[in-house]
């Protein structure tokens, strides 16, 4: 949760013993607690037993209505405990290829960066140069690059999509490469089946195209790219 301590025109009171706080998330969920002259983010109304509370207009100027979620790590605790990031993958397995449990557990032991949003919201998985993986596009870009990070997978929940989230999972792993010396983040796009939202995707985060191939089994074409850092 995020905190202010200002309000429109100047500082908030500091509240007596008799204060009374009343917080009414737009969310619907109410927050753990609250400290004295602090107020959170998505608050619709807060009264310091003052004679009028403020209005809901009042607070909305002062903050945004949303937080974005945090990025954190995909574990192996996180994947036994909830099975939603699987769910999710398999959901869109003509894009990433169908897993078990056992298998997407490989992957993020496995990986450079393994990283997912809120709880199932969306996740990524990345690869550089050293990882022991046997898929054939991680393979075509090891064979040609001595340093690269490889995303393997990015899945973003439909109904979070259109919110910068798979942007910023990227940035996250760009980040990441560079502080590595990685010097390049590379993928694949399908391009029989075509995927054009994903073209026009990694084109605006600046991937160019260094080259295809045909993956007879798997019956598609993939183009692939990179992006220097």
């Amino acid at each position: 949760m995020s905190w202010l301590n200002r309000q429109p025109g100047g500082s908030i009171p500091k509240p007596n013993r008799r204060a009374i706080v009343s917080v009414a998330r737009r969310a619907g969920r109410r927050p753990g607690g609250l400290s004295p002259g602090l107020l959170p983010f998505n608050c619709a109304e807060v009264q310091f037993g003052a004679p009028k509370p403020w209005s809901r207009n009042q607070v909305k100027q002062m903050v945004p209505l949303e937080t974005p979620a945090a990025i954190v790590a995909l574990d192996d605790d996180a994947l036994t405990a909830d099975e939603a990031l699987l769910r999710l993958n398999n959901a869109h397995a003509t894009e990433l290829s169908y897993l078990n449990l056992e298998e997407m557990r490989a992957l993020v032991a496995g990986a450079f960066v393994a990283a997912r949003m809120a709880a199932a919201d969306a996740f990524i998985i990345a690869f550089d140069e050293t990882a022991d993986y046997d898929s054939p596009n991680f393979l075509w870009f090891r064979n040609r690059f001595e340093r690269f990070v490889y995303i393997d997978r990015i899945c973003v929940d439909p109904a979070r999509r259109g919110q910068g989230i798979a942007r910023r999972l990227y940035t996250h792993v760009f980040e990441r490469a560079r502080a590595a010396g990685a010097g390049r983040v590379v993928c694949e796009i399908n391009a029989e089946p075509p995927n054009p939202v994903s073209d026009a995707f990694h084109a605006a985060l600046g991937f160019e195209e260094v080259g295809s191939a045909f993956l007879s089994g798997r019956d598609k074409r993939v183009r692939y790219f990179e992006r220097r850092i």
